[in-house]
């Protein structure tokens, strides 16, 4: 290891999981004294401490003029023209800075700036096969910006995200789960917009250079696994809904695998019932050796030989078709859907 200040983060990989660990490189030699500084928000104690911890010195506060070029930049996204330049410049108010910053993010263009940013995270956007319409994508982003504009909390929004139901037309956050459709990448973005996290390594084998395993990733995939969709009455209209069924497997052993936050504990099922009957499924709903009867998981018949695919569940020795929310008639030896439920949704004739 080089003498050399900075940090590196050595891998320690074990049978189970790789976990890094923090090691701080500072040369013998420094010399250091940490210089007495304001802080002016919690955000600096942050700052000053992880300066200290790597020894460097803090930067000194910048001019007037490089200050307001970085917040016009920061927070709309363009320079300030020259009226505003001299105003600024020219005042003598000792908060003329904190001013600013609340002068700017009043302003039209920190909004158009700031969900053109998340927008590009959320991937807002039509699709070549109209799983998205061109109306749903206009009302999402519509959304989107009408949050910014009334400043609501992030935390809020994410939950109005990721707990949308509904049609994508009447409820546009249900978008979110439109805009991609396979479990996988929908846990995967999910991560890493909303926690930084990038899981996707773990998919087929234990990360390199995290923490995640394999179980890790399937336990978090699983939370996805029960949302449904459907045709809305309107054909450019979809319907977000929890169909009650669906599982993760892990890819080595075909074990189903329950929901589990990342880096944290499996949640409490405890007293949720299942979806439609026959669904198989994870967190409130049954597993893959039980079917759903009147809201209850009956263990399923472990006798048919050979055993049953993931779309059925045996039943007297037999194989029989789980049942399809978005489905009316079912093939009974391929389990694919021969008469799909028409909009609007409803009992199939």
């Amino acid at each position: 290891m080089r003498s050399a200040q900075g940090i590196v983060m050595p891998p320690l990989r074990t049978l189970v999981r790789t976990v890094g660990s923090q090691v701080i490189v500072i040369p013998k030699s420094l010399k250091y004294e940490w210089p007495k500084t304001p802080e002016n928000n919690y955000v600096d104690s942050f700052v000053d401490a992880k300066l200290q911890k790597l020894r460097i010195l803090p930067s000194e506060l910048c001019s007037d003029d490089a200050y307001l070029r970085r917040v016009y930049l920061d927070v709309i996204g363009q320079l300030p023209n020259r009226e505003e330049y001299d105003r600024f410049m020219a005042s003598n108010d000792a908060k003329k800075r904190e001013k600013l910053v609340d002068e700017l993010l009043s302003r039209k263009e920190f909004v158009e700036l700031w969900v053109m940013k998340f927008a590009e995270l959320l991937q807002i956007r039509t699709t070549d096969n109209q799983v998205v319409s061109y109306k749903a994508a206009l009302l999402y982003y519509n959304w989107l910006a009408e949050k910014m504009a009334a400043n609501v909390p992030m935390n809020k929004i994410v939950q109005e995200l990721l707990g949308a139901n509904g049609g994508t037309f009447k409820n546009p956050a249900a978008n979110y789960y439109q805009v991609t459709t396979d479990q996988l990448p929908l846990a995967e973005n999910t991560a890493q917009v909303f926690m930084g996290m990038r899981i996707q390594c773990a998919q087929c084998h234990n990360h390199p250079f995290d923490r995640w395993t394999m179980s890790d990733y399937r336990g978090f995939v699983s939370f996805f696994t029960q949302v449904g969709r459907k045709q809305g009455e309107d054909p450019r209209e979809r319907i977000v809904f929890n169909s009650g069924g669906g599982d993760a497997r892990h890819p080595v052993d075909n074990r189903v695998i329950p929901p589990k936050f990342l880096g944290e504990e499996q949640p409490d099922c405890t007293g949720k019932q299942c979806g439609p009957d026959g669904a198989g499924g994870s967190c409130g709903a049954c597993s893959s050796n039980e079917h759903c009867t009147a809201g209850k998981c009956i263990p399923t018949d472990p006798t048919c030989t050979p055993a049953c695919t993931a779309k059925q569940n045996c039943r007297n020795g037999a194989c029989v078709c789980k049942p399809d929310p978005n489905c009316c008639e079912l093939d009974s030896h391929t389990c694919a859907c021969r008469k799909p439920r028409p909009p609007p949704p409803g009992a199939c004739p």
